[in-house]
């Protein structure tokens, strides 16, 4: 197949080496850290490796050779490919055969002499390739200020741009990218946890809806859930899905062969890559080697929701519509009008209320034991269940306090004091019994940035002096630490020149000495010497 993935296994192999494969929850060095969720999840999937010894290394960075072993891994690549052209890979090297598979995917393509396994990935890498395979546009603008954005490369502009805009990255801080730097371990993993919003890999898998994110499918037969909205990325080859009941704001981008994209609702966009193979969308093959982008369009024209339109080879299409997927008050519903001869589209079903929003109707009993009851609300429009609420159903002649309880809690800063609600509720009906407000004593005080205080210039012989001190950035007064440190030693003072080597001249010669220029304080380093002239010597008399 001729993908156009471009290094995507860069991207996504930055994850994780080569070595056996451990589950993330054994990794000795995880527990605790702040990937250890997304390292858990990618692990368990079976697309995350230590680095041996029950060791998953968060906190290193990742190579193009380890990149390509996992991606071999994650879409279960098979071709290879002769990459004896690449002078710096070692047929024997453990990554050969990564790489082998991803430059016969046309994933891989290396510098033509080079493939440089062991480079490391910088951030605007990662974000350039991933948004190529990922066919994610580029954006000509930044919709949020960084003090360092002019640092981005302009090869890199676009894609990290759109990163950035679209939600999928952050800075490394609130005011900068740090475009320039290696991406850790676990930096990754996080961003491709939230990058990859749904993996399908289990044949008939459904997906889920997602407001960020993108929804990668390598599996057979998957589906989506109904009001499906978000960016799907068909990456498996002889793959077929489904998108009814997807809503407009799905997007659908095709880069396997012999991918069956069906029942594909009005409005939504699909594009399938240049160098995807037989590709068929809504039953209509798409040219190989070209670039294709549309807007699906109604299937037909409809009259009176019932409509007969006159087709090809004059046969005229009779729709019967049925309700697939009723309308509540929050979300529209759909209709599909099918033909006898198989032909369908949707219609959307308006939502039952104007404000998008359930109405409330009298709480009913439901569940009811000797003992509880649930409380149940349910919408008075279209009977949708707003919430449920386990209730005692035992009278409280006299409460019994339960264990008590804190809310409310507001943490203390160094001048103010810590509060919460000490509540006790009875541990047979659940009645509040009693609410105090307790106080919880006093924070600790918050590191300002240091200063500096006390500064003595150094000099020639003596090194200059400083306090580092750092001072609590809540109450400003408070006195964290105070560190002596040193400044270096200073420069030389000049002091007044003196002449030495002084040769009187006579009538004839020019009086010479050294103007020489010592430093002040040590007196003995010699800061300048110039040799001068002074005037003629007296005439001296013959005996």
């Amino acid at each position: 197949m001729k993908r156009k993935l471009l290094c995507l296994c860069l991207i996504l192999g930055i994850l994780l080496s080569f070595a056996m494969t451990v589950s993330a929850k054994s990794f000795d060095d995880t527990e605790g850290h702040w990937a250890e969720e997304a390292i858990d999840e990618w692990s368990d999937n079976g697309i995350l490796n230590g680095i041996g010894n029950n060791k998953f290394n968060p906190d290193g960075l990742m190579t193009r050779a380890e990149a390509a072993a996992v991606f071999s891994r994650l879409f279960a690549l098979n071709e290879r490919t002769n990459i004896s052209d690449f002078k710096d890979v070692d047929s024997d090297a453990w990554y050969a055969e990564s790489l082998e598979k991803c430059v016969a995917a046309g994933i891989l393509n290396g510098d033509g002499n080079n493939m440089n396994p062991n480079g490391y990935i910088t951030r605007e890498m990662f974000f350039t390739m991933f948004g190529r395979a990922f066919s994610i546009q580029p954006e000509s603008a930044l919709t949020k200020e960084f003090s360092d954005s002019d640092e981005i490369s302009s090869w890199a502009q676009g894609y990290t741009y759109a990163f950035i805009n679209q939600g999928y990255v952050n800075g490394v801080t609130e005011n900068t990218v740090a475009p320039k730097n290696n991406i850790d371990r676990a930096s990754v993993i996080t961003l491709l946890d939230r990058l990859i919003a749904n993996y399908a890999v289990q044949d008939n898998d459904v997906l889920q809806s997602t407001d960020k994110g993108i929804s990668l499918v390598i599996a057979n037969n998957c589906t989506v859930a109904d009001g499906f909205s978000g960016t799907v990325v068909i990456s498996g080859d002889d793959t077929k899905i489904s998108f009814k009941g997807a809503s407009v704001n799905t997007k659908i981008i095709v880069q396997a062969d012999n991918a069956v994209i069906a029942d594909v609702p009005e409005g939504v966009t699909v594009s399938v890559a240049k160098g995807a193979e037989n590709v068929e969308v809504n039953g209509k093959q798409v040219e190989d080697d070209t670039t294709f982008t549309a807007t699906v369009e109604k299937v037909e024209e409809k009259e009176d929701k019932k409509p007969v339109i006159v087709g090809g080879g004059g046969h005229s299409h009779r729709y019967t519509g049925s309700e697939t997927t009723k309308a509540t008050c929050t979300e529209d519903g759909v209709m599909t009008y099918t033909c006898r001869c198989g032909r369908s589209y949707p219609e959307a079903i308006p939502k039952l209320s104007e404000n998008g929003e359930h109405t409330p109707a009298e709480p009913v009993k439901e569940n009811e034991t000797e003992n509880t009851y649930d409380e149940v609300v349910y919408c008075s429009v279209c009977t949708v269940e707003i919430s449920r609420t386990q209730k005692s159903n035992v009278s409280c002649t006299e409460h019994t306090p339960a264990t008590t309880v804190k809310e409310n809690e507001v943490a203390g800063t160094c001048k103010v004091e810590g509060t919460y609600d000490e509540v006790v509720y009875c541990s047979v009906c659940d009645d509040e019994i009693s609410r105090t407000q307790k106080t919880s004593g006093y924070g600790e005080h918050i590191p300002a940035q240091a200063i500096r205080e006390n500064e003595v210039a150094g000099t020639c012989l003596v090194e200059g002096t400083y306090d580092e001190v750092v001072y609590c950035s809540v109450c400003s007064t408070h006195e964290i630490s105070r560190t002596p440190k040193t400044s270096g030693y200073g420069e030389h003072i000049p002091a007044t020149a003196v002449k030495e080597n002084e040769l009187v001249g006579n009538c004839q010669t020019l009086t010479t000495y050294d103007e020489v220029v010592y430093c002040s304080v040590c007196g003995t380093h010699e800061v300048s010497r110039t040799q001068k002239t002074g005037a003629l010597g007296d005439h001296i008399p013959p005996q």
